[in-house]
């Protein structure tokens, strides 16, 4: 069994319901639990305080299930291949490379909205395609630079409390000398879900 939390929206005003999952994988319906007035925004921090857990659940990857596009890519090479879960190895199925050098994005998106603390980039394995800096963007309008060198090993942009988004854009702007065909192995947007899913839904 495992706990769905529902937070309905309404203009400033919160109402949380619990529900219980059940094995058979009913719905439980359960009285609010909780009501917030005067809210515009809701940080993971401040969910978790209202449900009454105290401590971060783990971060959780949410690119599996995003749509994934670029602005080109390699036949054997496409967007897909960054959001497979696998990092680094030789086999071009598993990252996405562009047809040719920067600029070129990729873009995760998804049909609602979700509280995004951090992104993970890797960088592909072949070290004469490495990117140098690009920017993230997110469909809230936030825009932020990444300005060190994309490591194949993994390299973390943190959004502190998070953000709420439904699209999260890489775009490359430097990479290296010797770059021909630009890309990522693997793009990871993360939130913090752990036995427990919350779900915001918009009066």
């Amino acid at each position: 069994m495992s706990s769905l939390f529902v937070i309905r929206s309404c203009e400033s005003k919160l109402t949380i319901f619990s529900f219980l999952l059940l094995d058979a994988g009913e719905l439980a319906d359960r009285e609010p639990i909780a009501t917030l007035d005067n809210v515009v925004k809701l940080s993971v921090t401040e969910a978790l305080a209202a449900l009454g857990i105290k401590e971060e659940p783990p971060i959780t990857n949410l690119a599996g299930f995003a749509k994934v596009a670029g602005s080109s890519f390699l036949k054997e090479s496409p967007p897909f291949g960054a959001i497979d879960d696998v990092i680094g190895g030789t086999d071009p199925s598993s990252e996405w490379a562009a047809q040719g050098t920067a600029p070129q994005w990729i873009e995760l998106s998804w049909s609602e909205k979700y509280l995004i603390r951090q992104v993970v980039l890797f960088g592909r394995a072949d070290t004469n395609n490495l990117v140098t800096s690009g920017v993230l963007s997110f469909s809230d309008g936030t825009v932020l630079m990444v300005n060190d060198k994309i490591s194949p090993k993994g390299s973390v942009v943190s959004l502190g409390e998070g953000l709420w988004s439904s699209t999260v854009r890489f775009t490359t702007l430097g990479t290296s000398e010797t770059s021909k065909s630009v890309g990522l192995s693997e793009i990871q947007a993360c939130e913090s879900i752990g036995s427990f899913s919350l779900v915001i839904e918009n009066a």
